[in-house]
């Protein structure tokens, strides 16, 4: 397009010096040739101008073409993730999704395989060890009344029951269980618990532990605590009353160093009632 430009331009310079009666002179010509050089540097110029934006923009299409193509596959991972977690594929032998191995006399259990598991019992064993972190899809654990010196729940965010009292745990992390409902953790040997990550929790028991204190301030469901014999003192005792949700509830809080001389007020304030006697432990 642009040598046919040039081409028409010296035809139109050629025609109006024929028209003046004068042939091109050698000096017109230069005139003509620069003129020509000139245009084709601007032209050339403009040219490279509209390519590196043309470039700039394939550049940023093609940045959010592969963003968006990143999004799509990332959502598409994640939904092949779920179903996989959802529905694995697990050897009928090992399908099943309830086991109860209760009062069994055990000193073993190898759980693993089975992918599927929502319930186990393995309560009242001798049990020293339990790894149930490839069963990613329980929601009630009792391993009561065992010898377990440390058990991993990291990976059971199904989590809602779990029943671990009467071991020898002396640490128990359940900031990965945020649906865990009740937690029976009674005659145990744990100086603390954090139990911040735990909304969803109505029921709690410790009883007979070393704590020194704990926080119910991230927990609005909660409404029946048994802290009986640990080593509360009288003002730990107070903090906790603090943190209790404006609700009624119950909690029992017998046989502590700061039993006697803690300031109940403050939780029957909130509507609980506080139990000062060791009352009896529910055993479901």
């Amino acid at each position: 397009m642009f040598d046919n430009l040039l081409k028409k331009l010296k035809q139109l310079l050629q025609q109006k010096a024929k028209k003046a009666g004068k042939t091109v002179s050698d000096k017109a010509k230069k005139k003509v040739d620069q003129t020509q050089k000139n245009v084709e540097k601007k032209i050339q110029q403009k040219s490279n101008q509209v390519k590196q934006k043309v470039e700039k923009s394939i550049s940023k299409l093609e940045t959010k073409v592969d963003e968006k193509i990143g999004k799509v596959e990332q959502k598409i991972d994640e939904k092949l993730n779920l179903e996989t977690t959802e529905q694995p594929t697990v050897d009928p032998e090992f399908a099943a999704t309830k086991l109860n191995f209760y009062e069994q006399d055990l000193k073993e259990l190898d759980v693993s395989a089975y992918a599927l598991l929502k319930r186990l019992d393995c309560g009242v064993n001798e049990l020293t060890t339990l790894d149930v972190t490839q069963n990613t899809q329980l929601e009630a654990l009792d391993c009561r009344t065992n010898q377990i010196a440390a058990l991993d729940v990291s990976k059971n965010l199904a989590l809602i029951e779990l029943r671990c009292e009467n071991n020898q745990l002396t640490a128990l992390d359940v900031s990965a269980n945020t649906m865990l409902n009740e937690l029976f953790c009674a005659q145990n040997q744990l100086s603390t618990l954090d139990l911040s990550k735990n909304p969803a929790l109505k029921r709690m028991i410790c009883t007979m532990n070393k704590l020194t204190s704990l926080d119910f301030s991230n927990n609005p469901k909660v409404n029946e605590i048994f802290v009986q014999a640990n080593e509360f003192s009288a003002e730990a005792l107070n903090a906790l009353f603090t943190s209790l949700p404006e609700a009624a509830g119950d909690i029992y809080i017998a046989d502590n160093p700061g039993t006697d001389d803690c300031d109940i007020s403050i939780a029957e304030s909130k509507k609980w009632t506080v139990d000062e006697e060791y009352g009896e432990i529910p055993e479901d």
